[in-house]
Formats: structure tokens, sequence, C-alpha cells
């Protein structure tokens, strides 16, 4: 059997606990429940964080394709001016060196038929003959 002063320490035992089951199982419940929600709230929000993060990430995406393609397009122009440039700067060092030549060639004659006519006129006058003339 149970002395009156464990009998008193079982009563408060009781009474604390019924007091802790009273007061604090329903605030720790409520406390779960805040916790959830605020769990639940959290998810959402991460989700719809996720979803914007998503949107961004292809809005991006569509825009670097945009400049990519661009800059192909540029790429293409640039090398299809320069090829034409290189083509018209050839063309025109090919013509100069055509007129170049053909200024060489006329010198040329024109050189040797001066030789002929001054080795001619001073044959004419009975010089010496001058045969080193033609090397």
């Amino acid at each position: 059997m149970l002395n009156l002063r464990e009998e008193m320490d079982l009563g408060v035992y009781d009474e604390v606990k019924q007091a802790l089951q009273d007061i604090v199982a329903p605030e720790i419940k409520a406390l779960q429940v805040q916790i959830q929600a605020l769990d639940k709230r959290l998810e959402d929000h991460s989700q719809a964080l996720n979803r914007r993060v998503d949107d961004l990430d292809k809005r991006i995406s569509g825009q670097l394709q945009g400049i990519n393609k661009r800059l192909d397009d540029l790429d293409t122009h640039f090398d299809r001016v320069l090829q034409s440039e290189l083509r018209r700067v050839d063309n025109r060092i090919d013509a100069l060196d055509q007129r170049l030549s053909a200024k060489v060639e006329d010198m040329d004659r024109h050189l040797s038929a001066r030789l002929v006519d001054l080795r001619e006129a001073l044959q004419a006058h009975h010089a010496p003959p001058y045969e080193d003339l033609d090397r």
C-alpha cells in the first residue's frame, strides 16, 4: 500500500500530467499544424520558384539561340563580303599585271627597234661594228 506521502505525490503527478495534457498538448498540436502549413507554403513557393526559374531558363535559351543565329548570319554575310572583296582585288591585280606585262613588252619592242636603228645608223657612217650590242 501507498503511504500518504506517496499518494500525494501521485496526485500531484497526475495533476501536472493532466495540466500538461490540457495546456501543452493542444499547443504542441497547434504548432505541428502550423509547421505543416508552413511546410506546405514553403513547398508551394519552392515549386513556384522552380517554375519561374524554368521559364527564365527557356526564355534565356530562346534568346541565346536567336543571338547565335544572328551571329551565324553575320558571319556568313561577312564571309560573302570578304570573298567578294578578295575577288575584286584579285581581278584588279590581274588587270594591273596584264597592263604591266603589255607595257614591258611594248618597251622591249621599242628598245629592240631603237637598238636596230642605232646599229644601222652606225653602220651607215662606216663605224666599226658593235657586235656586243645584241647581248
